[in-house]
């Protein structure tokens, strides 16, 4: 994800593997997609190879508008899309389509009522 500086995402997948091998279980990676930044087929392919080398599934989240923040939304459209590219090339494939979000109460919505 652009502008993660903390842990990098190879430390990440060691870390998923860790896990898996410690309780057998796998993981779910949570992808939060925004249109326009992290909604292309090159980026379901790289999502995919790094969802392949460890025992997961993908949980797909379209990013939920946020006021004061410029990043967009995808499109029901543009999320199918991403979903469709991921199908053949990932492990299994989930989204979390939104509920709440004309109370401002859908996920990352109420974190910045607080802040």
């Amino acid at each position: 994800m652009p502008g993660n500086s903390k842990y990098h995402i190879n430390a990440l997948v060691d870390a998923a593997n860790q896990y898996n091998k410690r309780k057998g279980l796998r993981v779910t990676f949570e992808y939060i997609l925004f249109r326009g930044l992290n909604d292309s087929e090159e980026h379901a392919v790289k999502l995919a190879k790094i969802a392949r080398s460890v025992p997961s599934k993908i949980n797909i989240i379209p990013f939920n508008p946020v006021k004061g923040i410029s990043l967009e939304v995808p499109s029901e459209e543009d999320v199918n899309r991403f979903v469709k590219s991921l199908y053949s090339l990932a492990p299994t494939v989930t989204v979390r389509w939104s509920k709440g979000g004309d109370i401002s109460g859908a996920c990352g919505q109420l974190r910045s009522r607080s802040a």
